[in-house]
This record gives C-alpha cells, structure tokens and sequence, in this order.
C-alpha cells in the first residue's frame, strides 16, 4: 500500500529485496524475489495511502494494543488489525469485522472469517531458525480444511538463506533487520516467505504464503 512520506517503508522494503537479489544467482530464486519485488512495490510506494486505508498514525491513536498492517495479494484488500487476544507467544489480531490472523512470534498459525482459512501450523522449527537470523533448514506443517470439511495436514521442508540488513520504519517501529527467506517444498507446491528480522529477533516485516486459497500475504508491524 502506499504510505505518508514520513514513513520510510518504501525505501526499506526495496533495500530489503535489493539485498536478496545481490546474494542470490539461482534463476529460480531469482524469479521468486522478482515477484516479491512486485509484490512488495505496489504495497509501500506513493504518498499517500490507499482508498479506505487510515494512515498508520492516524489508527495508532485510535488504539494503545499492539497493531499490524495486512494486504492480501490476491484480493488487495488491506486491513489494520488490533491484538484481541495474548497467549503465550500467540498473538490473536483482529479487524472490526472479526477476521481473524494469529501469529506466534511474527509468523501466521491460522486464521479465520477469511474463507480457505489456515486451520493451524506447527512451525516451531521455521521459527526459530528465522528469528536467529542464521542460514539453515527447517520443516512446517500447515492444515487446511478440504471440500468435505476435513483437516489436511501438509508438510514442507525449507531451506533458510539472509540477505543483507536493512532499515525498516512504519509506525511505532524502527529498527535495523536482516533480510530472511524461508525457501519451502513439499506436497507438489513450492513457495518463497521473505521476513525483516531485527537484532532481538522480532519479525517486523514479511510476506507469508497461506495456502493456495489465501496465498501471500505482507505483514507489517505498527506497534509491537
């Protein structure tokens, strides 16, 4: 989306994948990063923000909850989510109409009053691979509902590369970060997440693949 001048999100965003690019010279990691270049530039670029979308400052002072940015790519629709609900390191955020994102320690566990939800996710090992801001391999498995009402489980294997660090400023956040990508296979399905991971190892930014109903998704922190 697009955002106040005030706000850097822009130049972060393309630093970030600027920086994947410069460290990857495999084509089909290369056209990954070239779609969430794309991605990524028609969400932060402009002056202003998108039609019906407040600007971060303005939905700051509505709330003192923590609070994320979320654009479906597919759909483009965008939506400040408030924190609902804390437990543990799960994080339930809602919009005023009840749709749903639970992130454990900034990644997507499941959702809901989406349509083709992500019932639940085991990504214990993805997590703390990425939040260590290290290259590595990790595993996640995802559930899915199928046409009879049924949970699915689908298990991937991911191989975790960095970029190089980059500033990120949006809101209440302003911090250096690491550039991740989270490289995933399994199941005849293939897909890219790309994280901003700062020096605590808070995912403060990222573009999270849901399944095929939802797909990506771009994940950004406002207050923490």
């Amino acid at each position: 989306m697009s955002v106040p001048k005030s706000i850097r999100a822009g130049a972060c965003v393309a630093a970030l994948v600027g920086a994947l690019s410069a460290c990857s010279n495999d084509p089909a990691q290369l056209e990954q990063i070239n779609v969430i270049r794309a991605g990524f530039a028609s969400l932060f670029a402009g002056d202003q923000p998108p039609q019906g979308v407040p600007d971060p400052a303005r939905m700051l002072a509505t709330t003192a909850q923590p609070l994320i940015l979320v654009v479906n790519e597919e759909t483009r629709q965008s939506s400040y989510l408030v924190e609902i609900e804390r437990n543990g390191a799960y994080q339930s955020f809602a919009t005023s109409q009840r749709r749903v994102f639970v992130l454990s320690e900034g990644m997507v566990t499941a959702t809901r009053g989406l349509g083709n939800d992500l019932m639940s996710a085991d990504l214990a090992t993805a997590t703390a691979v990425v939040r260590s801001r290290q290259a590595g391999e990790a595993s996640r498995v995802m559930r899915f509902l199928d046409g009879e009402w049924q949970t699915v489980s689908r298990r991937f294997e991911c191989s975790v590369t960095l970029g190089d660090t980059v500033r990120v400023t949006f809101g209440e956040v302003d911090t250096s970060a690491v550039s991740v990508v989270e490289a995933c296979t399994g199941d005849g399905v293939s897909f890219s997440n790309l994280y901003a991971v700062s020096p605590g190892g808070d995912i403060v930014q990222s573009r999270q693949w849901l399944g095929d109903g939802l797909g990506y998704v771009q994940i950004q922190q406002v207050r923490q």
